[in-house]
């Protein structure tokens, strides 16, 4: 079975210096747990969003790994829908490519109702990246209780190819260390940091990491 996992680098830090530029809520301390999911009634499609860690001590790196699955008996054949619930969700520097899922850091404690409000932190430093080509996706067809889905993208003519043409895991990793600020890296900072994960279907998950 093909493996597609691409690994990231992630977070530990931030200065004063943004978090002063943040809104940030404190209505209420952050429950740390390692996994958050949510499951669609309407598609059967979950979206994960897993930790290796959410305590951290500073200069630590975190590995987190964003996934979206059938749980029903039945494959689900969904159309592309770029309903992202939030905005500047990302699985590497060239963006989320042509999975339907990504993740951003934010410097804080956010919930759902205001999460949208916050600016992600920059994971990646700039500069050019050899990134591949984003096609132009038309659906995907998600095999039953799996994470494995056949990609289908707009050819020549208004067809639909799958483009690989096995099933890939719709599963990405994404290991953070480091935050840029304009670009520059900022040193670590101790601190709560939320950690969203969205698919373009309009699910939300939210998961806390605590910087000692």
């Amino acid at each position: 079975m093909p493996v597609f996992i691409i690994v990231v680098v992630v977070l530990c830090g931030l200065t004063a210096y943004y978090f002063a530029n943040q809104t940030v809520s404190r209505s209420s301390p952050p429950v740390l747990q390692t996994a958050a999911q949510v499951t669609s009634p309407q598609t059967g499609l979950r979206l994960a969003l897993v930790a290796n860690t959410t305590l951290l001590q500073s200069g630590q790196a975190v590995l987190f790994t964003v996934s979206e699955s059938d749980t029903l008996r039945q494959g689900v054949n969904i159309s592309k829908a770029d309903s992202w619930a939030l905005e500047g969700l990302v699985l590497g520097p060239c963006g989320s490519l042509n999975l339907p899922l990504g993740l951003a850091v934010y410097g804080g404690y956010y919930t759902a109702a205001n999460v949208s409000s916050a600016k992600p932190l920059g994971l990646f430093p700039p500069g050019a990246y050899p990134c591949p080509a984003i096609l132009s996706v038309d659906r995907y067809d998600f095999q039953p209780l799996s994470d494995n889905a056949t990609i289908f993208v707009n050819a020549r003519g208004g067809v639909a190819v799958p483009s690989p043409e096995k099933p890939t895991p719709i599963s990405q990793s994404l290991e953070v260390s480091k935050i840029y600020v304009v670009g520059v890296a900022q040193a670590v900072s101790h601190g709560t940091y939320t950690v969203a994960a969205g698919d373009e279907w309009g699910q939300l998950v939210l998961l806390y990491l605590q910087v000692e």
